[in-house]
């Protein structure tokens, strides 16, 4: 065989296994940017649950003597100690306004307030049907009791 023959071949071989290497680097690149997609989306999510469901326990809202008419953010009570009035208000709110008020119009929500033996005691929102979720839990006291406060954000 001649040397341009060759160097004909060789180049031939070496341009496949280019084509072969950054195809496999470009599937990996392809793979890994959606996964971190996905995390940093999932992340911001955790986060608006875990903001969210520290407010509604810990707040009492703003104003802090808040009505459906004048709220900007409702708070359910202080340190845990959930305010009957508030959450009986919280229940009477618009969808609109809740996604409104805590920023999550681009996601749905369901919120619970359980009976520490699992019986639903309050909640609306709909049942998380979504492919990714995050669901925050908090101990709280609600009429003179032990109740769990659950929030559940999804896709």
């Amino acid at each position: 065989m001649h040397k341009a023959q060759a160097a004909m071949t060789d180049l031939f071989i070496a341009a496949f296994l280019f084509l072969v290497v950054f195809g496999a680097m470009m599937a990996m690149w392809n793979t890994s940017t959606a996964r971190l997609s996905g995390d940093v989306a999932y992340r911001e999510m955790e986060q608006h649950a875990f903001q969210i469901a520290d407010f509604l326990v810990k707040h009492p809202g703003i104003p802090s003597q808040w009505k459906a008419s004048n709220v900007s953010i409702a708070g359910l009570g202080r340190e845990r100690q959930l305010d009957a009035a508030k959450v009986a208000l919280f229940l009477n709110l618009s969808e609109q306004q809740i996604l409104d008020m805590y920023r999550i119009q681009s996601y749905n929500y369901s919120w619970q307030l359980q009976a520490v033996n699992g019986a639903v005691i309050q909640q609306r929102g709909f049942p998380a049907q979504g492919n990714v979720s995050v669901a925050v839990s908090r101990m709280v006291v609600y009429n003179g009791t032990a109740a769990i406060m659950r929030l559940t954000l999804w896709h």
